[in-house]
């Protein structure tokens, strides 16, 4: 699941950044390239996978 997880992310980033966005990330797009919803882009997930990782992390050393 972490590489899933960071291929999500990178995706993220590369849209946000590559098409100038920003602050004003889209919610979803449609086949013709418009989106909806230009202010959401579930906003916590990026801080649910640095959770996870932190765990993964701390059980594999034995904490």
């Amino acid at each position: 699941m972490p590489r899933r997880a960071f291929a999500t992310a990178k995706g993220i980033y590369n849209v946000v950044y590559s098409r100038g966005y920003w602050f004003r990330t889209p919610e979803a797009w449609n086949d013709t390239g418009n989106f909806r919803a230009s202010m959401y882009m579930r906003p916590l997930a990026i801080w649910a996978m640095q959770i996870s990782l932190q765990q993964h992390h701390e059980e594999r050393a034995g904490r």
